[in-house]
């Protein structure tokens, strides 16, 4: 390929890069000043390649051709330490005013005027004859002053690079190896070739500058971040396996050569090391790797020893949270599961309504360094502004691509504000996903556990609730044929109506506890979700209205479900009771449905009432719990919410509860919207509950 083709192919490359580079993002300020430095390699290798076509067919042209196109090409040149000290500027500077950038680049600038006057003198290209041009003193003075001009933007990146740290250190080191390394050793080539005659190496010089101009394209505006040391290792590891692979061949041709006819000997050496570079390949990324894939093995080994050490869900999230802070030397690290209208974690929130977790869900994972390179888009901008608010170095989705992710983990930035690089993103992902398995077994182990726990005190329960039944019988009846014998404004009288009260808050007690040892077995039916809350809504509108509070439906789901209608409806009533008797008078408390995620249906009560107290939340579904010092004198057994979860349980789902003192409590239920089990034709009485019910346990079995 002659020397013409090689410069016009990198110079049309040249400019479309600088296209691709403004395309991206054309307001960073990075991307403005390395489009004006490509712009300037684009300009000057247009130059080149005309002063190769006038040399070429300087018979025919004439000679003030080639010494224009020369000293065009050396005027030009003389911007590239200035545009190198822009770009080094751009890092640095995150005001972006370009201005005060231009003002900080005068050194550069200064030295770029001396060599555009060295070049426009008579010493620099002097003909001696019509067609024979030769370069004097001002040519090498001035390529001198340009070599030395990039030995001093080197030195100054590399004083940057101790003095800075993250993205900036980062892209200083590719900014010292790629722009500034690449245009000192194209100036020494330069002058080499042209010194000794030599062409190849100026063509060399132009594809070592081309090369350079991509990997710091690649580096600067990539939205996967390297550093430098991973990079130059994934170069080195492909140029010695290429090395390998093609000297093995050569070798073992050569030994064939003299025993095996051709070309047989040539497809010998070819089908065996081309065997064999399957294996070396596998066997080379292994060494070369080595250090990233120990650090993600020692990680998923301590994540499996938490998982085998701690059953509790709330307890491995803080454990599997404290491992990725210390692991990833971050600030922060939350867990973020869904919420319903959100991904919520210990302290922080990512609603689903912002276009940014739309965008997320799109690209899997994000850093603040790859959202400042990506084309720029209402979604990664809002997403952009998520993650600067809340000092976030990572978030990472998973599963990968899920519609519905099970698991999103943010990692806070590090104390030395390194970014997370795309190999740890790929690290981090597959642990994400090992992370994500411990916390569904672990969630399967709870369930099972609390099933257990839970038919272990209705066993308890029920010897208790018989015991009692038996002894309140007689003293119901003594109650009954007593009636009437006593005045009603006699002590006598006031003893005996005191009695009756306390033997129906007895009896209730007892139909209570009968109901939560009960061994219950769904009846599957298929249902409207809107015709169910709209049921609870009336059995609740009595006490409700005693209470002055409003129960209302909100966006009422029209979404079929498979479920035990009946005992979702208690459910629902215990969690609207409990709300009422939170409220102050005029509060309202809402009860929702939708569909989360395919195949599931998240049920949600909230109130705005007096809430829970922290310390009360770890214990709020223990039987025979209660804080009430409030509400009907019917109530405050302890087992509404027990019964709630329960039935959550029966149905395979999870119930979860976020309170806030003085501001209100939501209960979410989250069931799947289809059972294993579907018996259309229920054996147990399905009618609604009559609307003048007032007890916190409505439906009898």
């Amino acid at each position: 390929m002659t020397m013409a083709t090689i410069t016009l192919i990198a110079g049309l490359f040249s400019l479309a890069l600088t296209l691709a580079v403004l395309w991206i993002n054309p307001y960073r300020f990075s991307n403005q000043a390395f489009a004006l430095a490509t712009l300037v390699q684009t300009t000057w290798l247009g130059c080149v390649y005309k002063a190769i076509q006038a040399g070429a067919s300087l018979h025919e042209s004439r000679p003030d051709d080639l010494e224009f196109w020369l000293r065009a090409n050396a005027t030009v040149a003389s911007l590239v330490p200035t545009c190198v000290w822009l770009v080094m500027i751009s890092i640095l500077d995150v005001s972006g005013k370009r201005i005060a950038a231009f003002l900080k680049a005068w050194p550069m600038l200064l030295v770029s005027t001396v060599l555009i006057g060295l070049s426009s003198t008579d010493s620099f290209v002097t003909r001696i004859s019509p067609t024979l041009f030769s370069r004097g003193l001002a040519y090498y003075t001035f390529m001198l002053i340009g070599i030395c001009a990039y030995i001093v933007c080197i030195y100054r990146v590399s004083i940057k690079i101790r003095n800075h740290c993250g993205i900036r250190r980062v892209e200083l080191q590719f900014l010292a190896l790629n722009a500034g390394g690449a245009s000192l050793l194209l100036g020494i080539l330069n002058v080499l070739g042209n010194y000794l005659n030599f062409r190849p190496l100026n063509r060399f010089g132009i594809v070592l500058l081309l090369a350079a101009s991509v990997l710091t394209a690649w580096a600067l505006l990539f939205h996967r971040v390297f550093n430098a040391r991973e990079v130059l290792l994934h170069l080195y590891h492909r140029i010695t396996f290429i090395m390998v692979t093609c000297g093995g061949s050569y070798l073992t041709w050569s030994v064939l050569h003299a025993y095996v006819a051709e070309p047989y000997g040539m497809l010998i050496s070819i089908g065996l090391w081309g065997t064999m570079a399957v294996w070396l390949n596998r066997s080379s990324s292994e060494w070369f790797e080595s250090g990233s894939r120990r650090k993600l093995d020692a990680m998923r080994r301590t994540a499996i020893e938490i998982g085998n050490t701690e059953v509790r869900t709330d307890k491995l999230i803080l454990r599997f949270e404290d491992m990725l802070r210390t692991e990833c030397h971050a600030q922060n690290c939350t867990l973020l599961f869904d919420a319903g209208a959100t991904y919520s974690g210990s302290n922080l929130s990512l609603p689903k309504c912002r276009p940014g977790f739309d965008a997320l869900l799109e690209i899997g994972w994000t850093t603040p360094e790859s959202l400042t390179r990506r084309k720029r888009t209402d979604g990664l901008a809002d997403l952009q502004r998520f993650v600067q608010t809340h000092s976030l170095g990572l978030l990472i989705v998973t599963p990968r691509e899920s519609p519905n992710p099970s698991l999103i983990i943010a990692l806070g930035v590090r104390a030395d504000e390194a970014p997370f690089t795309y190999p740890e993103v790929e690290r981090l992902q597959s642990l994400a996903a090992l992370l994500d398995n411990l916390l569904a077994r672990a969630r399967r182990v709870t369930h099972a556990a609390l099933q257990a726990r839970l038919e272990y005190l209705a066993v308890a329960s029920r010897g208790l609730a018989h015991d009692l039944k038996n002894l309140i019988t007689p003293v119901s009846s003594y109650l009954v044929h007593t009636e009437g014998l006593f005045a009603r404004n006699s002590s006598a009288g006031e003893v005996h109506a005191a009695a009756q009260r306390s033997a129906h808050v007895m009896s209730d007690y007892v139909r209570e506890n009968l109901f939560f040892s009960e061994k219950l077995t769904p009846r599957f039916e298929d249902f409207e979700v809107g015709m169910l809350l709209d049921q609870v809504r009336e059995v609740s509108q009595a006490s409700a209205g005693v209470h002055n509070v409003t129960v209302q439906v909100a966006d009422s789901c029209q979404e079929r479900f498979v479920a035990d209608r009946v005992l979702l409806q208690r459910m629902l009533v215990n969690l609207v009771s409990n709300a009422i008797d939170a409220s102050a008078p005029a509060g309202i408390i809402t009860v929702s449905a939708a569909e989360t995620r395919p195949g599931w249906i998240r049920f949600e009560v909230s109130d705005q009432g007096s809430g829970i107290a922290p310390e009360n939340l770890t214990r709020i579904f223990d039987p025979y719990f209660t804080t009430k010092e409030f509400g009907d004198e019917l109530r405050g057994f302890g087992l509404g919410l027990t019964i709630a979860q329960k039935i959550v349980l029966l149905h395979n789902g999870q119930i979860t509860v976020s309170s806030r003192s003085g501001v209100g409590t939501t209960f979410s239920i989250e069931l799947p919207s289809a059972q294993k089990e579907d018996i259309p034709a229920p054996t147990r009485s399905t009618a609604p509950v009559p609307a003048s019910f007032t007890s916190p346990s409505p439906i009898m079995p």
